[in-house]
């Protein structure tokens, strides 16, 4: 939270404490910060019950720096001016750092190894307040981890709890890993920012990969987390040109980064397997060439219409046999394609390699339907009977719909579900 409100803080230049009314937030609770030096910032809270101030030994969640580029607040508001009184260095580094702010400022007042640790890799302090919060309050403590060379420091943080990245137990962090960590960019010093990092250090891939980076922006990690667990089709897209162009935009926000990754890992997929279904080898190598989401795209495209096409001869040549009957009756705006006809122009109509669907549809494994609004839509339902569920809902070249558009079809399922059910009673009970 940042403290804006100059109704609710109050400076005392007698004491130089800062003093924080929630009350008029509606919260029954009041918060004293004491000064840089002597006090060490040290947090306190009062008792509205017996009018005593009580130690607080949790971080508040306070932010009582801004970078200055986007601190609105003038040189008279008691934040201000309380915080001038904080070394003007340790000011302008503090301020990138929203998530645990007041657990930095108060070790970085109270320890000098902290202070100088902060100056050359101010992300492995960051993680030290994160895996042990109370060690704010055990400076001893604080100082006897701050005498080991930093890997070492990681392997008390993070030894036991490492993922297995290969065969057998990780080897111990390096001087590798503390590079990684000075390379790294914070955007808004945030939770999620924080636990990017911390996920990040622990992977000696990760490390790796980024080992000749001098500049790391922390949302491209998102990116590299995103493969986590993905199948082998979708891993492969971490060798391309593609995952350099992923982790080189200018994302907000980290949801931003693992949206746009999972597009193109979408449609990375659907582009390898309109690939194998043509059989054509080259198809690969070209994707792995592809700079730009849309340089596969286009990829994308082309494969769409090949296969189309020539599902669109093979269905003039043959006499192929009709669709079964679809597993949920249609309605007003959401239509069932009934013939590889209709399957395919709704493939053509919509670039999408729908048509691919075609023998999983014939054998009653899969059902498409055309949905016209609330927006225009392509659904594929998995399964029959009480077990048919959503398999997918993509728009126009695979986009994602709107929540009013799931919305929609979630009503229409659970509302055939229903009708099922009260079916299959009246049924028993005849």
């Amino acid at each position: 939270m940042v403290l804006l409100n100059r109704e609710m803080t109050r400076y005392s230049m007698k004491s130089g404490c800062l003093y924080v009314d929630f009350r008029w937030l509606g919260l029954h609770a009041v918060v004293r910060f004491h000064p840089w030096k002597p006090d060490g910032l040290t947090v306190q809270r009062l008792d509205l019950d017996r009018g005593v101030w009580v130690s607080d030994f949790l971080d508040p969640g306070l932010i009582l720096l801004q970078p200055p580029s986007q601190d609105a607040r003038d040189q008279t508001h008691p934040v201000h001016r309380f915080c001038l009184h904080i070394p003007s260095p340790v000011r302008n580094r503090a301020s990138a750092f929203r998530h645990l702010q007041t657990s930095l400022l108060q070790v970085l007042a109270r320890c000098d190894k902290a202070l100088q640790l902060f100056e050359h890799t101010p992300l492995l302090l960051w993680l030290i307040l994160e895996r042990s919060p109370g060690i704010v309050n055990n400076i001893d403590l604080l100082e006897r981890l701050l005498r080991l060379r930093m890997p070492g420091i990681l392997n008390v943080l993070y030894r036991k709890d490492r993922p297995h990245s290969g065969p057998g137990i990780p080897g111990p962090f390096q001087k590798s890993h503390v590079r990684f960590l000075r390379s790294i960019g914070i955007r808004e010093g945030n939770i999620e920012e924080l636990g990017l990092i911390k996920r990040a250090v622990q992977d000696d891939v990760c490390v790796h990969r980024f080992r000749h980076c001098n500049d790391i922006p922390v949302l491209s990690l998102a990116v590299w987390q995103y493969f986590e667990g993905v199948d082998e089709v979708v891993d492969v897209l971490r060798e391309s040109s593609l995952l350099e162009w992923l982790m080189e935009r200018p994302y907000e926000f980290g949801y931003e980064a693992k949206a746009l990754t999972h597009h193109v890992a979408c449609n990375w997929r659907d582009t390898l397997r309109m690939a194998r279904q043509l059989e054509d080898d080259n198809v690969l190598h070209a994707m792995i060439r592809c700079r730009t989401k849309e340089e596969l795209q286009t990829m994308h495209d082309l494969l769409t219409d090949r296969i189309n096409e020539r599902d669109r001869r093979a269905r003039r040549e043959a006499n192929l046999r009709p669709f079964p009957e679809p597993p949920i009756p249609g309605c007003d705006g959401i239509i069932p394609l009934r013939s590889f006809e209709e399957l395919a122009e709704e493939g053509h109509l919509m670039h999408h390699c729908v048509v691919s669907y075609a023998s999983a549809v014939r054998e009653g494994r899969s059902y498409i339907y055309r949905i016209i609004s609330p927006q225009r839509a392509t659904l594929e339902i998995v399964g029959r009977g009480p077990n048919a569920r959503i398999g997918q809902l993509k728009l126009a070249r695979n986009a994602e719909p709107s929540e009013e558009t799931w919305l929609q079809i979630r009503q229409w399922l659970d509302g055939f579900r229903r009708s099922s059910r009260v079916r299959a009673g009246a049924a028993g009970s005849s």
